[in-house]
């Protein structure tokens, strides 16, 4: 426990710009585990893509949490646990997850609109894109909120075991199995929706209200599951 709450105070105080491109990588890292999900799909159906895609989208986080990256959800978590232990502030915290949140999407934004788009790699893949985007509006924010809290859950345990697990396949499993589990279900991650919705939003085929909106419910389950479900669950189970 000791560790993670070190953690986190590590995370709020580290120079703006290096948040800012850890963040910026963290986030290329998730649209670049979207981007299989999407080639999946058209080749194979809903149904095997997704299947298939739950496979390949975990190397996105174990790539982030090799890099020492920042991702947002990660962040409610750990960052989270410090602030229920009293090592950071209300303020810190949120202000650590809005700038890593943009940091997060301006790397999805990239890896979206100049790989996906400029080398061409998702081209052909825009209508389905569209489909799939429209699929995660549609939910209401009830279940936007609810949904967010399941992806959490599983992504926050995912996190809090890489940090406390050296042993290679143990922590492999760890880490792949919740974030797998949480794709093949179809729980929503606020920054895997940002990465959905960037080329619909740039060929104006979804509204940014709309998407706005599934973003900010989505990510407000995010914050449920991974400071209150893992974090609180963490520091009031701990003897440290």
């Amino acid at each position: 426990m000791n560790e993670i709450i070190l953690k986190g105070i590590e995370k709020v105080n580290r120079p703006f710009k290096h948040k800012l491109w850890m963040s910026f990588m963290a986030g290329s890292m998730i649209a670049l585990a979207y981007m299989p999900m999407i080639k999946l799909t058209a080749m194979y159906g809903s149904q095997i893509g997704l299947l298939m895609g739950s496979f390949l989208f975990p190397v996105g986080l174990f790539l982030i949490l090799y890099m020492g990256g920042e991702l947002v959800t990660g962040n409610m978590t750990i960052v989270g646990i410090a602030f229920l232990k009293g090592e950071v502030s209300l303020k810190k915290m949120l202000i650590n997850w809005i700038e890593i949140f943009i940091g997060n999407a301006l790397g999805a934004v990239f890896v979206m609109l100049v790989l996906g788009l400029g080398a061409g790699a998702l081209q052909e893949y825009v209508p389905l894109i569209e489909t799939m985007a429209q699929s995660k509006v549609t939910i209401s924010p009830l279940a936007a909120v609810l949904s967010g809290i399941g992806c959490n859950w599983f992504v926050g345990l995912a996190v809090l075991f890489d940090y406390e697990n050296k042993q290679g396949l143990i922590k492999f499993v760890g880490i792949y199995l919740p974030v797998a589990i949480f794709v093949l279900i179809g729980f929503q991650h606020c920054m895997a929706n940002v990465a959905l919705f960037v080329i619909p939003l740039f060929l104006k085929t979804l509204a940014l209200e709309t998407a706005l909106i599934n973003i900010a419910f989505v990510a407000l389950g995010n914050i449920v599951g991974g400071l209150f479900f893992v974090g609180y669950f963490k520091t009031t189970t701990s003897q440290v």
